[in-house]
């Protein structure tokens, strides 16, 4: 459907399908013409109400279409394992690319039986196609005694063992890489604002094997190198593991050590910044205090220069009134030129 989910390409043959679902295709049509009022729903439970109906007889040639299916799935299926064998899909390349290292599947008996007989029957039978040799093989299994499938049996869950147990050394291994790999990344990014993590003992044996292991068998892969170094480490006893046992004890002592410096350190840092957030205060403080007395000077000199010039005017007035009886012919005329500029008065008093 346009804009919805892209449909995954389909993995092995078609599925079989059974005798209700072949009576369901062939019948659904028509039902849904013969009552086109009835909704999807309806049409399933008028169909499956039919099938309950239908006679045995009648059931009998959807079962036999059911069982050619089935026959025709079986084949398909040997034939596409087959073929999974010789050539692996795309998908699955990529998909192995992706978990580069990984321990290889386990296979089944039927796969051990393929590549046991396989070859000897394409020999045999040279005329013969892929996909019949497939079918050939195919058969030959289903025939197969149980006795005769135990060897093949055993093989594959000595497979499943091994594949297992690889599973779990590389699964360690990726959580060895990943702890490593985020460590150091960490140590790029990271400010100096705490210690390295201290390593474990079994770190440490892989860090010094591993390279070992590699360079000694270079056509290990990861998983098999993985699987080799793991063994290694639970065939060691506590003899052989001291050496590495120390090795993460001084580290954890190492973290520990770092780990409360960087502690005191911050503590420190704090307190000092405390200490120059209080001076800062006080500093505020003072710097008001000096600002007050500054204002209160302010506010008495300019009372006390409006007390002066108060006394000054007073004086002015009682030297008129002495003028006035003195002369009085001129008390009008030197009432009407008062200085008006009290500093005069300081400067001539």
């Amino acid at each position: 459907m346009p804009g919805g989910r892209p449909r995954k390409p389909r993995s092995g043959p078609k599925k079989p399908l059974s005798a209700y679902t072949l009576f369901v295709v062939e019948v659904r049509n028509s039902v849904s013409k013969k009552f086109p009022e009835l909704g999807f729903q309806e049409v399933a439970q008028r169909v499956g109400l039919m099938w309950r109906e239908l006679p045995e007889e009648h059931r009998q040639k959807y079962q036999q279409l059911a069982d050619q299916d089935k026959r025709r799935y079986d084949i398909e299926k040997d034939e596409w394992k087959i073929r999974s064998l010789v050539e692996p899909p795309e998908d699955d390349r990529q998909r192995r690319k992706k978990r580069k290292g990984a321990p290889k599947n386990p296979l089944s008996a039927y796969t051990y039986y393929i590549m046991d007989v396989r070859k000897d029957v394409a020999a045999a039978n040279p005329s013969m196609s892929f996909r019949e040799v497939a079918i050939a093989v195919g058969r030959m299994w289903h025939q197969l005694s149980e006795d005769d499938r135990k060897v093949y049996n055993q093989k594959a869950e000595q497979d499943k063992a091994r594949y297992e147990n690889e599973m779990i050394n590389w699964t360690q291994m990726l959580n060895t890489e990943a702890q490593e790999a985020a460590q150091e990344n960490k140590s790029k990014k990271r400010k100096k604002t705490g210690p390295k993590n201290p390593l474990s003992a079994y770190t440490y044996f892989v860090i010094e094997q591993r390279p070992i292991i590699s360079t000694q068998y270079p056509k290990l892969s990861f998983g098999e190198v993985a699987t080799r170094v793991g063994q290694m480490w639970r065939a060691l006893d506590s003899t052989g593991r001291e050496k590495y046992d120390i090795l993460a004890r001084e580290d954890k002592e190492r973290y520990d050590r770092e780990k409360e410096m960087i502690k005191n350190r911050l503590s420190y840092m704090a307190n000092a910044n405390a200490l120059a957030a209080g001076n800062n205060n006080d500093d505020d403080e003072e710097d008001d205090d000096d600002e007050d007395v500054a204002h209160r000077r302010h506010s008495r000199s300019r009372t006390n220069g409006h007390h002066d010039d108060g006394l000054i005017m007073r004086h002015h007035h009682h030297l008129q009134q002495q003028s006035a009886h003195l002369h009085p012919s001129h008390h009008h005329e030197s009432a009407a030129q008062p200085p008006s500029d009290p500093s005069y008065w300081r400067m001539t008093g």
